[in-house]
């Protein structure tokens, strides 16, 4: 506030406060120094229109075999030589960004109230219901995905007041969601009303499993704006049913996430959940697929190192895609190598967390898994193939070795 004087408001705002900041422009000859302050109103449209003017420039058509929209900037040129110049159509502002879906947990009073009674039930009856309501779709096969074992403490533990909190903790985070499927739907919508949805390839995931993160700060009511919540780990545990972990794991349940895909004449809507192991790695890859583009080998002077994602346009189209080569993670106190339908895994837990049932699903040693049977990671088969292990093992610290010395790098440059 001090900073803006004399205006009010602040950054991500649309007032002058928000919008407004100085604009020295210095060219001896052009520009007169120690001039009055100009009152044109610029914008940085304005800059392409102005450079444009001043160069001789010709404004191109198309780029890279797209039209190129008209500038919509005015030159500022005249500005520069001391004129106020007036704008022959008006500014317009939008400010908009997306809210993950994690903390602080806060969200409109109107989609908060649409789950009132919803959670109070508490945790245990809300999982039975959501893996029962998974294996009545067809989202999962209970052969393959068996509910691993509740980590969440007993809801007959609580006080009635902590009952009271935690429902309405469950009952703010659903109404985010609530909110972001709205929101999902005004854009397919619009999409829909310029004809350009059929056109539109359109992929929807979410970065990790659900956050076991523990936060509440503020005196405010749980999902206001002066409270700031989190659905902890005993809320964590029903949200990623049937899978054991969080989010910061590298289990199942920290790295497996929805991924959905709408492309009207190439995905059929309604069909079966593909089991491709498919990763982020793999979405650049698959546009360069899509699009037919050529994948550069320099960008700005430096060599660009190869993809290292395979295309999943045939999983589009129904198919299973059998990676090529093993997926690795590193991430804080986890590692993992997944190398077809074999899994290796170790996590190791804070020691704050350790003696919690929210964090004993972990032996802090590596474990086996075979996803094609087990993909809850509940029958761990260190013991029964230590060929297995001593495989995966060797081509996780291969990769590691590799890896680590450039992650050290990145570190020293951004100076964690």
């Amino acid at each position: 506030n001090v900073s803006n004087v004399p205006f009010k408001a602040y950054k991500n705002t649309s007032f002058e406060g928000g919008v407004l900041t100085p604009f020295i422009v210095h060219w001896p000859g052009v520009v007169k120094a120690g001039g009055p302050v100009n009152e044109t109103s610029a914008h940085l449209v304005d800059i392409m229109s102005t450079i444009v003017d001043i160069t001789g420039a010709t404004y191109p058509e198309t780029s890279r075999g797209h039209d190129v929209g008209a500038m919509d900037g005015m030159s500022l040129l005249p500005a520069f030589k001391g004129a106020t110049v007036e704008r022959s159509k008006p500014l317009y502002f939008q400010w908009q960004r997306g809210k993950a879906v994690i903390d602080p947990i806060q969200a409109w009073p109107k989609d908060i109230a649409k789950y009132d009674g919803t959670y109070e039930e508490g945790y245990e009856a809300i999982a039975k219901a959501r893996y029962q309501r998974q294996l009545d779709s067809g989202l999962f096969d209970k052969a393959t995905h068996p509910r691993s074992k509740a980590a969440h403490r007993p809801w007959a533990d609580l006080t009635d007041q902590e009952k009271k909190d935690e429902a309405r903790v469950m009952q703010v985070y659903g109404a985010m969601i609530d909110n972001l499927d709205q929101n999902i739907g005004r854009l397919l919508a619009q999409l829909k009303k310029t004809g350009e949805l059929d056109n539109t390839l359109v992929i929807f995931l979410s970065d990790n499993g659900a956050s076991a993160e523990h936060n509440d700060i503020g005196t405010g009511e749980i999902g206001a704006i002066d409270r700031y919540s989190s659905i902890d780990g005993h809320w964590a545990n029903v949200s990623n049913v049937p899978f054991k972990a969080y989010k910061n794991t590298s289990f199942e349940g920290g790295v497996l996430t929805p991924f959905i895909v709408h492309w009207p004449g190439v995905v059929k809507a309604g069909g079966p959940v593909n089991e491709t192991s498919a990763h982020l790695v793999d979405i650049m890859s698959t546009i360069v697929d899509i699009t037919g583009a050529t994948y550069p080998e320099t960008s700005r002077g430096h060599d660009v190192g190869a993809m290292d994602g395979m295309s999943l346009l045939p999983a589009f189209k129904g198919a299973t895609v059998e990676r090529s080569k093993p997926l690795y993670f590193q991430w804080q106190r986890g590692k993992a190598v997944i190398d077809g339908h074999w899994k290796l895994v170790h996590q190791f837990v804070r020691d704050r967390d350790k003696g919690s049932s929210l964090w004993a699903f972990t032996s802090e040693q590596w474990e086996l898994y075979d996803l094609s049977k087990d993909r809850t990671e509940i029958n761990n088969l260190v013991d029964s193939h230590p060929e297995k292990l001593a495989e995966l093992k060797a081509k996780y610290e291969a990769w590691w070795a590799e890896v680590e010395p450039i992650v050290k790098l990145d570190k020293q440059k951004i100076k964690f």
